[in-house]
């Protein structure tokens, strides 16, 4: 049976979507040469209270592809600016360092090249989903500032700097026609003998680098000498090739593209009543409320600034130190008795560190305080099911597993209270050794972009199901 994760209402990117734009703005930077040399490195901060810092990194080609790269750190110590910018000045030089500047003109800049890309066809990066947020909001309130995007008037491909330049060009093709850009080479001058095309040994991508080596969670198993692909992409995209480079260890499939390659296996191999029965599982989920439009669960609201200050900042600890987390969280349930996330986040670390009977109490006094939150419910139930104490849980669940009728009160679910109580329906049917409802459960998780510590949630009921699953089919699909 897999270990259940509880999941904590706020993930430092749903903090990020929902609050960042509520902290005030710090220093912004830009790279001296931006307009010379067309590309730019920007970075943006948000101050907390705490004097930590959110802040977000942008790679921008104003002369094509717009925002090519994104990164953001949440609630960091403000020395890692001081850092990001030395080490930009170290690859770059003293004429194309990281310059404090107005963020009116970095917004700009920023919206500006979006819009120019996205005519011609192109996309940011999945993180600039998140790290938008962190910019104030694209309306009038900011004044306009007439910034120049492409290279004399058309859209221009540098070969040397781009890593798939022949695909940028097929789509040029296709969005302004052939003869309407311009292409350089790396023995071209731009703007005559000032600045060559290619820029050197590609800075930017050296510093994107760095950065990510920074804000990278240090809880995970890294592997410095030999880096493994990991396949996540839809599963009509996967290669003969991804497949065969995947059986001889070059990759590996993620947690969602395993479970959903099992779960298709298994279910070319099942009767007809059985294919049946997890369809109907599918419809009957489908036909529950669930919106993303719900506002915040009413446990999610902080008393006071401090307190979510506070709490953010040790979620982020959690990220890096559990051990080290420990003390301090119960210090500030102490100084902040009544929040709920603290005391939450004190679950996770208990069941972190196998701390169980501390679990059990700790979750069975929430349940008694909030019994008719889902998140309090599902908690306890899966600390009974990680138990082996299957006749208490059965007991808790409504005997047709449907979230309406275990929680009455309640007309609308959002996503995060969907996983939650998937989850409880999951693990118990591994606890009763019932695979295929399981799996027919564990199927729409699949329809969701999590984030955070959902993320880690899903991919781990993913990856509980699908190991699950080979074990028992394998001898039918050859695993």
């Amino acid at each position: 049976m897999s270990k259940h994760k509880n999941i904590p209402l706020l993930s430092p990117e749903k903090y990020i979507r929902t609050k960042a734009r509520t902290l005030r703005l710090g220093p912004c930077y830009i790279n001296r040469q931006w307009k010379e040399s067309g590309m730019a490195i920007i970075v943006v901060t948000r101050i907390h209270v705490n004097k930590n810092l959110t802040y977000a990194v942008f790679q921008v080609d104003l002369h094509c592809l717009g925002i090519k790269g994104t990164l953001y750190e949440f609630n960091a110590n403000p020395d890692k600016i001081a850092d990001l910018r030395q080490k930009h000045l170290e690859f770059s030089g003293k004429d194309n360092q990281l310059i404090e500047t107005d963020y009116n003109l970095l917004h700009n800049i920023l919206f500006g090249a979006l819009a120019y890309s996205e005519d011609l066809g192109f996309q940011p990066p999945k993180e600039f989903n998140t790290a938008v947020f962190i910019l104030e909001e694209d309306d009038e309130h900011i004044p306009l500032i007439e910034i120049e995007f492409g290279l004399h008037g058309k859209p221009a491909v540098f070969f040397g700097r781009e890593e798939h330049p022949l695909n940028i060009l097929a789509q040029l093709d296709k969005s302004v026609g052939k003869g309407n850009y311009a292409v350089f080479y790396a023995d071209d001058k731009l703007f005559g003998d000032d600045i060559e095309d290619d820029i050197e040994d590609d800075i930017e991508d050296d510093i994107e680098d760095d950065i990510e080596d920074d804000i990278e969670d240090e809880n995970e198993d890294e592997n410095e000498d030999e880096e493994i692909e990991i396949i996540d992409k839809p599963l009509a995209e996967i290669t003969d090739e991804d497949m065969r480079q995947v059986e001889e260890g070059k990759k590996i499939l993620s947690p969602l593209n395993t479970f959903s390659l099992i779960y298709a296996a298994v279910f070319l191999t099942i009767s007809k009543k059985e294919k049946k029965k997890i369809e109907d599982i599918a419809n009957f989920i489908e036909s529950w409320n669930i919106s993303e439009e719900l506002p915040e669960n009413e446990l999610d609201i902080f008393h006071s600034d401090d307190e979510s200050e506070l709490y953010y900042e040790l979620l982020n600890q959690y990220f890096q130190d559990i051990e080290k987390a420990i003390q301090p969280v119960k210090d500030a349930i102490m100084q902040f008795p009544d929040c709920y996330l603290l005391k939450n986040l004190l679950c996770l670390i208990y069941e972190e560190t196998d701390q169980n009977d501390e679990l059990t109490l700790l979750v069975e006094a929430l349940y008694q305080k909030f019994p008719s939150n889902v998140y309090t419910f599902c908690n306890l139930v899966n600390n009974l099911i990680a138990e082996g104490k299957k006749k208490q849980a059965e007991k808790m669940l409504n005997q047709n597993f449907n979230i309406h009728e275990q929680f009455l009160n309640q007309k609308q679910f959002s996503p995060s209270e969907l996983i939650s109580y998937l989850s409880v329906i999951i693990n118990y049917h591994l606890l009763t050794s019932d695979l295929l409802t399981a799996a027919a459960y564990t199927f729409p998780l699949t329809f969701y972009d999590w984030d955070g510590l959902q993320s880690d949630a899903a991919s781990l009921l993913y990856l509980s199901v699908a190991g699950e699953l080979i074990e028992k089919y394998q001898k039918k699909f050859g695993v």
